[in-house]
């Protein structure tokens, strides 16, 4: 007698179960189309996830209201019925803190441990699944697991490599807000305190150390300028100036804040013309006193940008830079005398 086919819900835990130490790439495929899996890859059509959901909304509403702690199968069963309903919603909170409570509980490794957590998070935060890449639940569940265990979580990738799961996230969902602002506590957390205690139950030695800031400042400035339209990239670069300049007395030499602003202008004015996010960035670098750019640094750049405008003005070129550099001038002259403002917080 043939054994019957697998639910919807089995397949679906079954794959993640097989790679649950490995960052897997989720699709969303269309409706009655197959399930398909290469690998670490698998693609999910509509109907397939939607056909799990009422098995483990069943499961979920059955053993969540228990009181904890729960045993090691009730904690197996809850993990396979919260991961198909936050892939349904990425923003169920409950599911995901119930996957917080699981961890605090420290069952033994076979049921899941941070590092799978971390595995699992980094598959859903940086695959095409629209919502999922900005989820504040999302993020805040990868931070929390951080400062529950330290940097020994991270494993080999140490800070680099949480940077690239936070890029491609960002290249997945621009402009997003709560994967920077993850960089932004991550980057504090290596250069703050250094911490690298490992994990609970995890006895992997620590991550390799961070690089220096400046070659971090500079491997992300190389990396807005493929990013050019995207105000999340300038604004982290703004942030790691700040870090740069925090880390270093008021007289040591931070040349390569205005060397970086000036290259970002000329990039800006000769190849990546009408995008105002690098214009934002670059006049609040002219304006912000954090940064402690010398006067010749700051009449430099508003002088090289005078000349673009007088240029273009003179020579009839009306375009959308011209507006945008003419506006940027005007902004700075506004602010110049006054305490400096970044704008680019406000991020959508």
């Amino acid at each position: 007698m043939a054994s019957p086919d697998p639910s919807p819900a089995s397949e679906l835990t079954a794959f993640f179960h097989a790679h649950r130490n490995t960052p897997v790439s989720i699709e969303f495929h269309p409706p009655h189309t197959p399930l398909l899996t290469s690998g670490p890859h698998i693609a999910i059509p509509k109907t397939h996830l939607l056909a799990a959901f009422p098995a483990a909304y069943h499961t979920f509403s059955t053993l969540h209201p228990t009181t904890t702690p729960w045993s090691a199968s009730d904690a197996r069963a809850l993990l396979d019925a919260t991961l198909i309903l936050i892939l349904v919603a990425a923003e169920h909170t409950t599911a995901v803190n119930t996957r917080r409570r699981i961890l605090q509980l420290e069952l033994s490794e076979d049921v899941v441990t941070p590092r799978e957590e971390m595995a699992l998070l980094q598959g859903v935060l940086t695959s095409h699944l629209a919502k999922h890449n900005k989820s504040p639940s999302l993020w805040g569940y990868r931070q929390w697991i951080v400062e529950r265990c330290g940097v020994g979580v991270l494993g080999d990738g140490g800070l680099v490599g949480e940077l690239e799961v936070v890029r491609r996230s960002g290249e997945a969902h621009p402009r997003n807000y709560y994967a920077w602002s993850y960089a932004r506590f991550i980057v504090d957390k290596f250069y703050s305190c250094g911490d690298g205690s490992p994990c609970p139950g995890n006895d992997a030695p620590p991550p390799p150390p961070p690089p220096l800031l400046r070659e971090l400042v500079e491997s992300h400035a190389a990396l807005c300028r493929t990013h050019v339209s995207d105000t999340s990239f300038w604004s982290f670069l703004l942030f790691l100036f700040w870090r740069a300049r925090e880390s270093t007395s008021s007289g040591d030499d931070c040349g390569y804040i205005f060397s970086i602003t000036k290259d970002a202008a000329i990039y800006a004015h000769d190849m990546a013309r009408g995008h105002e996010s690098v214009w934002i960035f670059i006049r609040t670098v002219i304006v912000d006193e954090k940064l402690q750019l010398k006067d010749a640094e700051r009449q430099e750049l508003i002088g090289m940008v005078e000349g673009w405008v007088q240029e273009a003005e003179t020579a009839g070129n009306e375009d959308e830079e011209l507006v945008i550099e003419k506006e940027a001038l005007r902004w700075i002259s506004r602010r110049s005398t006054t305490a400096s403002e970044t704008p680019l917080a406000a991020e959508k």
